[in-house]
């Protein structure tokens, strides 16, 4: 037994003895500009010149600290298509490369990548001539545990390759941090090609990139389990599908919190998702294009999820195409996204499903193109759809977003949306914040049941529940509602009128209004109903009828529909009540500017008679 302990004593010490051994041998080299190769790179003061020589001299655990600067994989002017070929080459395993050093730093915390640009370019030969650029920048195979971060990688034109700005390939563990990949042409993967290898994308923005064929900004074929998250995909674009990604019989890729803009492909504006599991979370998604799938195509199977995303004003150039997704032999589920404003200039359909049987929960699509979803089998369950959607929970109902002066589309107090969502919520597997970072989860006062909201973002504040027997109106009101409080408030008379029902009162805030805001349409007048009453004279604070202030609070009914200020071409009448009875009520209010000088048309139309009010 005692034997046997001194042996394991033994084998304990030189384990230590290993990898303390490890650790010493452990360094930084560094790299300058106006450094020189035949240094030992062992301080700022003996920098390389070089991250060519750097990475040559590196073994596992090493880092490579880059200062601010332009560096080239190869130095030719003209150069040969060989010398095209060369790229910087990782193929050591465990090494961190950092760039963004003003060259005086003694910590890495002490860096500022952001001030300090550092460019790994590859523009080799002819300044400004991209025909004999390198073809590929970075080449990262066969190796784990790397790390990049803090460079700007610009520059390849790979015409007949995958692979521009970095090329991984057969590899594992890779961190990519703190990117600028901008401006690299390939073949596949104009900023980055990835085949058979994890990696993590991390804070990166990748602009400007293009690819022949697929993923102007990224290209994922056959790759492992992989992160994207907090990267910004920009103005990339492809001749052929995924203009920001694209991604082919890749595993489980998760892409958290990112922004697909302005991208543009002739399938999947900003992705193509084929055969692939990917789980989109939080991603927005605004004015990418292509002719078809102005957004994303989801193709050929795979396990897809998109939950809390929005996709606003993307849009295709094909008719039936589907201004934000186009689902063919795919199921993905989509949970609690927001699909406004996205449109076919064919105007057909916003999402289109062809052999495939998408499922929507929670979701809010609006505004979208002539139908929001068409074809397939789609479910569709406790979501928002214009002109409705067969489905339990489904309501037809402007979510009555927050527009204001810029597009929010946050719900306002007043939206259907509010507590409307699925009452069980088990197996969404919903994170605990929205899309803007507010609990998930929150019963907005006023309403008595909690329940999670439809679409991407959930209500904070108190809501304004049920249908209302009193419609509020009012000509300032900054976000137009439901009329369903002043807070809420229609913002035109005719749209009260339009809704209301026998029972119902209309409390008018001061201001003009007028019948019509087409200025040719003279024969437009407020119509009165029976058994519903009109009262104006409110400051749009009251909570009672009697505290309104009809001599201080001036509600005007004006024909002046063309805005001249004259009686020319206005209304023949302001207000008409024919064929109503004593049960119409009309209270409070200034009438003025109708003029009736037209001739008496067919059923008694009031073009001679009653400038003001006309009843026959």
């Amino acid at each position: 037994m005692k034997k046997f302990y001194l042996s394991k004593k033994v084998l304990v010490s030189a384990l230590v003895l290993f990898f303390f051994a490890a650790n010493l041998s452990a360094q930084i080299l560094y790299v300058k500009t106006d450094g020189n190769d035949s240094n030992d790179g062992s301080n700022w003061a003996n920098a390389f010149a070089t991250l060519t020589k750097a990475l040559e001299e590196a073994q596992p655990g090493d880092e490579i600290w880059v200062a601010e600067g332009t560096y080239y994989p190869v130095d030719c002017n003209p150069c040969s298509s060989v010398e095209r070929d060369e790229s910087f080459v990782i193929d050591v395993d465990n090494i961190a490369i950092y760039g963004g050093f003003d060259g005086t730093e003694t910590l890495l915390s002490e860096r500022n990548w952001q001030e300090n640009i550092t460019v790994l370019s590859g523009d080799i030969g002819v300044m400004g001539d991209s025909t004999d650029n390198s073809r590929t920048i970075l080449d990262i195979s066969f190796v784990s545990g790397v790390i990049v971060d803090g460079f700007t990688i610009t520059g390849a034109k790979n015409e007949s390759e995958s692979g521009g700005g970095l090329a991984v390939s057969n590899s594992s563990d890779l961190l990519l941090r703190n990117l600028f990949i901008s401006n690299n042409f390939a073949l596949n993967g104009g900023g980055l090609d990835n085949v058979g290898s994890t990696l993590t994308i991390e804070d990166c923005i990748f602009n400007n990139n293009f690819a022949v064929e697929d993923g102007g900004g990224i290209f994922f074929n056959s790759a492992g389990v992989s992160l994207i998250v907090n990267t910004v995909f920009q103005n990339n674009d492809a001749n052929g599908e995924g203009g920001a990604v694209a991604f082919i019989g890749s595993e489980l890729v998760n892409i958290h919190n990112c922004e697909f803009l302005n991208n543009s492909a002739v399938g999947g504006g900003a992705g193509l998702l084929g055969d692939s599991d990917i789980q989109l979370l939080n991603c927005y998604f605004y004015d990418n294009n292509a002719a078809e799938a102005g957004a994303l195509l989801i193709v050929s199977g795979g396990d897809v999820e998109i939950k809390q995303c929005v996709f606003y004003q993307n849009f295709t150039v094909l008719d039936g195409a589907g201004s934000s997704l186009l689902i063919f032999q795919s199921d993905p589920t989509i949970v609690n996204s927001t699909f406004y404003d996205n449109y076919v200039l064919g105007e057909n359909v916003g999402i289109f499903v062809e052999d495939a049987s998408p499922v929507f929960i929670n979701c809010i699509l609006w505004e979208n193109a002539l139908e929001e979803i068409a074809g397939g089998t789609p479910t569709v369950e406790y979501s928002i759809v214009k002109d409705g959607f067969p489905g339990t929970g489904n309501i037809d109902a402007d979510p009555l977003f927050d527009v204001g002066e810029t597009v929010n589309l946050n719900l306002t107090a007043c939206s259907p949306a509010i507590d409307a969502g699925n009452p069980d919520t088990t197996g969404l597997d919903l994170p605990a914040l929205d899309f803007d970072g507010d609990p998930r989860l929150f019963n907005a006062t006023g309403l008595p049941e909690s329940r999670i909201d439809m679409g991407a973002y959930e209500f904070q504040g108190a809501a304004v529940p049920g249908r209302p027997n009193t419609f509020y109106v009012n000509v300032e009101v900054i976000n137009p509602g439901d009329g369903s409080s002043w807070a809420c408030a229609l913002e035109d008379l005719q749209d009260a009128l339009d809704i209301a029902q026998p029972g119902d009162s209309i409390w008018v805030a001061t201001g003009v209004y007028f019948p019509t805001f087409n200025p040719s349409d003279r024969e437009a007048s407020f119509f009165l109903l029976n058994d519903v009453a009109i009262y104006g004279g409110f400051a749009g604070t009251e909570t009672e009828l009697s505290q309104r202030n009809i001599e201080l609070n001036e509600t005007i009914l004006s024909g002046d529909i063309n805005g001249s200020g004259d009686h020319d071409g206005n209304s023949y009448s302001v207000v008409n009540g024919s064929g109503v009875d004593q049960t119409a009520l009309l209270d409070g209010f200034t009438i003025t500017m109708g003029n009736a000088d037209g001739s008496v048309g067919g059923d008694g139309a009031p073009s001679r008679a009653g400038a003001g009010i006309f009843i026959n």
